[in-house]
């Protein structure tokens, strides 16, 4: 929480000790202490001494030792302040006088040092920062740095410091103006007695609204499989937050408000729970056997002529495990011409998939099998030129490219 505090004057050293820039330099100065003791009376009857200085009455003490020891805390106070050590030279005048009150002479002392006078001083966080004639310097110069890190005329600015003004005694040299002090307030500017400046502002934005879903079970689709019944769509939002700045840098986000502009559709997904026999498709291929593609779909040169290739071939060792690449029933297993030993497995979309060159058949006709279970191994049966697998993708009884429908 912002805090500026108006504090009053102390005259004891501890309020009086101010940091300042480091000039080191010693005044060698001549003490002129001047005392006259005028007495009316006897030496036993008196009970105190007036303290002139320049000729004008300031208080009274006990005695001249008593002087000293003022003009010596001056000194030190006055030390303080500028950064260096400060004598006294004024010249002091006791005169005989009965009670009195020595209050006073402390500040005369003071008053007659040219380097410092009494001005507001700034002190941040219980430092001292900077000084000025006038209490309005001060008091602008902390809103002016505080205007700069406002963001919008919503937004409301503080600083985390304690911010206190004091009138006290300070060097004339230190005192700064409104722009000045501003600028050694300001976090940007990375000075020592830079504020901590915390900006609120509300933020008001459309943000998306995901759709949910709404399963329903159903007993006619297999078990892992899903029909979306209805397409979700997101709705919209216009969402407030609260957001926290530091030295201009968000640090923190909280929503306070929402208002929904379009409300979201709901996404309605039928979710199989009929036992799914191994034999069924899934609709998704996997690789049917492990090795090398040797040739890939497309038009080739082979056997010295011009040919175009309905499949892929995958090359590996003989009697290479081959399996079904998804589940289905075989529609022919047997010798067929250039394709030797081959295998044709049609799935439930209607695809079929086949298996050329086998060395052995493990499957026959009529057979339902599942997605990866074995069918054959690999051979080199038919026209071959070594021991692969012919592998073709079948769509509407027309072959396609094989690498379009199998994982990467």
């Amino acid at each position: 929480m912002s805090k500026l505090v108006l504090v009053s004057a102390s005259k004891s050293k501890e309020d009086s000790k101010i940091t300042v820039s480091k000039r080191k330099r010693t005044a060698v100065l001549t003490v002129l202490l001047i005392i006259a003791f005028i007495m009316t009376g006897t030496l036993v009857s008196q009970t105190g001494y007036a303290v002139s200085i320049d000729g004008e009455v300031v208080g009274t003490v006990k005695s001249g030792e008593e002087v000293d020891e003022i003009i010596r805390k001056v000194e030190n106070d006055v030390s303080d302040i500028l950064g260096y050590d400060y004598e006294i030279t004024t010249a002091v005048e006791l005169t005989g006088t009965v009670g009195g009150d020595d209050s006073e002479i402390a500040d005369a002392f003071m008053n007659t040092v040219e380097e410092i006078d009494m001005m507001y001083i700034l002190r941040i966080d219980g430092e001292y920062a900077a000084c000025a004639w006038t209490e309005e310097v001060i008091t602008a110069a902390v809103e002016e740095v505080t205007e700069r890190y406002k963001m919008g005329e919503d937004s409301t600015v503080s600083f985390d410091n304690e911010v206190a003004v004091t009138y006290d005694y300070a060097p004339i040299a230190d005192a700064v103006e409104t722009d000045e002090l501003a600028d050694i307030l300001d976090p940007a500017k990375g000075g020592e007695f830079a504020l901590r400046i915390r900006t609120v502002v509300h933020e008001t934005y459309e943000k998306p609204v995901a759709f949910e879903y709404d399963l329903i079970e159903n007993d006619e689709l297999y078990e892992g499989t899903t029909a979306v019944l209805v397409e979700g769509v997101d709705g919209t939002a216009d969402v407030t937050d609260k957001v926290e700045y530091i030295n201009g840098t968000e640090v923190s986000r909280v929503e306070v408000h929402r208002i929904i502009t379009q409300q979201p559709v709901t996404q309605v997904v039928s979710v199989g729970t009929l036992f799914r026999p191994a034999w069924v498709s899934y609709g998704e291929y996997i690789w049917p056997a492990e090795g090398v593609i040797t040739s890939y779909y497309g038009p080739r040169n082979i056997f010295y002529g011009y040919s175009f290739h309905e499949g892929i071939d995958i090359a590996s060792d003989l009697n290479t495990p081959i399996v079904a690449a998804d589940g289905g029933e075989v529609i022919f297993a047997g010798r067929y011409y250039g394709y030797g030993l081959m295998i044709d497995i049609r799935h439930d979309n209607g695809e079929v998939t086949r298996y050329g060159h086998c060395n052995e058949l493990l499957v026959e006709e009529g057979q339902k099998v599942a997605r990866g279970e074995l069918i054959a191994y690999m051979g080199t049966t038919g026209v071959s030129s070594g021991v692969h697998l012919h592998f073709e993708i079948q769509v509407d009884g027309e072959p396609i490219d094989p690498m379009t429908r199998l994982p990467e």
